[in-house]
């Protein structure tokens, strides 16, 4: 989030104004090590999910996980269709849900991939995106999004797409029994640390020790005018 503090500094390099007798408010002050302390006066993420540019997607059928590394094959992905220097796609967090389980005990692992190159936009798969803030969901065009979705059974450019470019993101998740009741899952905060650039993909997919695990993949992000550099 980003934070302007307007506001009085006395004794600046003194570094001994800890405190000003009868507490005027109108100052800010500094601790023994030069450090402003501020508290918050909203929850952290409030104003990134209410001007509405927070949206969050998932696949509606299962894919299923894959055995080793992936190349071009994913769960969901997001190409970010908008012009050199537009908005970016700022991931907030990544999730996947297992859905259909076989009779073994299993392991999984989500991957993902920033893409490198610009690429092209692909056809946008037939999946919603949701408001954060929960006013109005819709396909990318009908809530002003710069995002084009895309599932298993399309496949990222070769480009992007490589070996090399997939790694973890957040826990395993795991089934300690051998039923094949589904229900472990696998969730991620991102906070921002994945930035989409204008003509990039990001892609998730998941690692499973065993063939036939299958899974729902989320991805929540907002859009946001930055310099990328």
């Amino acid at each position: 989030m980003q934070t302007s503090i307007v506001g009085r500094i006395r004794k600046l390099l003194e570094a001994v104004d800890a405190e000003i007798p009868g507490g005027d408010p109108r100052d800010v002050t500094l601790n023994q090590q030069l450090e402003l302390l501020i508290a918050a006066g909203a929850a952290p993420y409030l104003e990134i999910v209410r001007p509405g540019r927070a949206f969050w997607t998932g696949t509606t059928t299962a894919v299923a996980g894959v055995v080793a590394i992936p190349t071009t094959a994913v769960m969901l992905a997001l190409f970010n269709n908008a012009p050199d220097g537009g908005r970016s796609l700022v991931i907030d967090w990544v999730a996947a849900q297992n859905v259909v389980s076989t009779a073994v005990a299993a392991q999984a692992q989500m991957l993902a991939l920033v893409g490198q190159t610009r690429e092209t936009a692909p056809t946008a798969a037939a999946i919603t995106f949701k408001k954060m803030n929960g006013l109005v969901g819709g396909a990318n065009q009908q809530v002003d999004s710069s995002a084009i979705p895309i599932i298993g059974g399309t496949a990222l450019p070769a480009t992007t797409g490589i070996a090399a470019n997939w790694f973890p993101l957040g826990q395993n998740g795991v089934k300690t029994g051998a039923g094949a009741t589904p229900g472990y899952g696998m969730y991620q905060q991102v906070d921002g640390r994945i930035v989409v650039a204008p003509g990039r993909y990001f892609a998730m997919h998941v690692l499973s020790t065993v063939v036939g695990e299958t899974f729902q993949g989320f991805i929540a992000w907002h859009e946001r005018q930055v310099t990328l550099g």
